[in-house]
């Protein structure tokens, strides 16, 4: 029989002896406390292989004897015991290492999910100990900028708060307790590079309204609306009023991304305004959603016709139409006052 204590097979806990033995059929019976006396066993696969879980896989050294057990040939009632094989394991206290490590960017809209970086790593000790705390470093100073523990399986999700934005170098390593050691253990730092952009919220529950234009009495077109997502801080929504695919204003939403704009100056009649959000990104830059278009009524242009005008104040002569305060004051055939007027 050949019997290997330090192999663990894809997805086993340490603390399973694995092996093999030239036969098909039978069973491997496992000494573990030294008496030749079997204390657990082990089923042989198809393909001869076995495996065999401690049922104490305590940390530390680990002395137990296993032997092949096969029917005889032709007798298959009458079994066959092979020899006591003594082998030995340790199980140390130390952190099995990260597998696998992924980022996911942020995504928006109803399902919006913050950043998140993913990973595995081989299932802990089987004996109480079903997590592992998970460090992650983002700026390479070998501290860590956050933690998260990992599931029974050896999976770990993490939301960085403040990750920058750019390229960035993320590394992350598993940290326990070594009760043998009696002292924190680590494994070696697993390393990713990605680009870290922010996510754009799309444009939500878009509704026009008017009110007055104070520019000519009229009704100015109101876009109002809101912008979903889980990073909305340096958000704007930028408003293109002559479809030019230029921004000609933005407004900045509020903290529940709720944000209204009245496009005042418009050209008169039916037009068309464009919307999009537009978020500070890695180096500085802006990056942007497609444009978004409305159909809106511009207000009127009203031509004022002065019904009576004149010097606000004559300072000269009752008159000679002279004075010091270069004001002129009137009534437009509108009604509405005319003010300030002059050089």
């Amino acid at each position: 029989m050949a019997a290997s204590a330090l192999s663990s097979p894809l997805g086993s806990a340490p603390g399973v002896v694995t092996g093999s033995i030239a036969a098909t059929t039978g069973f491997v019976e496992f000494d573990l406390d030294g008496d030749l006396e079997a204390d657990g066993s082990a089923a042989v696969g198809e393909d001869g292989v076995f495996e065999f879980a401690l049922p104490d896989p305590s940390y530390g050294e680990h002395s137990l004897n296993p032997r092949a057990v096969t029917p005889m040939p032709n007798y298959p009632f009458w079994l066959t015991y092979g020899g006591w094989n003594p082998i030995s394991l340790v199980i140390d206290g130390d952190p099995a290492p990260i597998n696998a490590l992924d980022f996911t960017p942020a995504s928006t809209g109803a399902s919006a999910q913050p950043a998140t970086l993913t990973g595995t790593i081989d299932v802990g000790h089987p004996a109480g100990e079903l997590s592992t705390t998970i460090q992650f470093d983002f700026d390479d100073d070998g501290l860590p900028d956050g933690s998260t523990v990992t599931a029974s399986d050896g999976s770990f999700s993490f939301n960085p708060a403040s990750l920058v934005y750019g390229d960035v170098v993320a590394r992350a390593r598993a940290h326990r307790w070594n009760e043998l050691a009696e002292a924190d253990a680590y494994s070696d730092w697993f390393t990713i590079n990605f680009t870290h952009d922010p996510a754009l919220p799309p444009l939500d529950n878009l509704s026009v309204t008017s009110q007055p234009d104070p520019m000519s009495g009229s009704a100015a077109p109101t876009l109002g609306g809101q912008i979903s997502g889980t990073e909305l801080e340096w958000a704007r929504v930028e408003f293109d009023h002559n479809d030019d695919g230029i921004a000609d204003a933005s407004t900045t939403p509020d903290g529940s991304g709720s944000f209204s704009y009245t496009a005042f100056g418009l050209n008169p009649g039916s037009t068309t305004v464009a919307a999009r959000v537009g978020r500070l990104a890695s180096g500085g830059q802006f990056v942007y959603t497609d444009w978004t278009s409305f159909n809106v009524e511009g207000a009127p242009t009203v031509v004022y016709s002065p019904g009576t005008v004149g010097l606000e104040r004559d300072t000269g002569t009752p008159g000679d139409s002279v004075t010091s305060v270069p004001r002129l004051s009137g009534t437009g055939v509108t009604g509405l006052p005319l003010v300030g007027l002059g050089g």
